[in-house]
């Protein structure tokens, strides 16, 4: 994976949602409760997944984590790193960022074979099934 060539001209790469995006959020999980997000389409919520970034400087990571600690503590057990990458890239320029698909930079092994991955992202369940 070239970096350098998937950030080209831009300061920042982030990785969209391909999956589930029109899956209902479950406001009741984890056992932490989420219902002001009920039923929304995950691609609207959490278009952006926080398990590919790219950056040209590490500084944009500072003022990140200072907004990350602003979150509920609810947000800091799951879903804080998508609530700020949403709302951080909300901010941008268009020609500030490019964006790459969950399905080629962070697969979900289930999808494997309907996209051709750089990278498989084993995660929850998923960790079990690495052989």
């Amino acid at each position: 994976i070239d970096a350098r060539a998937i950030l080209g001209d831009k300061q920042f790469v982030f990785c969209s949602r391909s999956f589930d995006k029109f899956l209902g959020f479950n406001g009741k999980q984890r056992g932490i409760d989420f219902s002001e997000y009920q039923g929304r389409p995950m691609g609207t919520l959490y278009p952006i997944l926080g398990c590919f970034t790219i950056t040209r400087s590490s500084e944009q990571w500072k003022r990140l984590f200072a907004e990350y600690e602003k979150l509920d503590d609810k947000f800091k057990r799951w879903y804080g790193d998508q609530e700020v990458l949403r709302d951080f890239v909300n901010l941008l320029k268009v020609d500030e960022f490019n964006l790459v698909e969950e399905a080629a930079y962070a697969c979900l092994p289930e999808h494997i074979g309907k996209t051709a991955p750089f990278i498989v992202h084993y995660k929850g369940n998923r960790k079990n099934a690495i052989t």
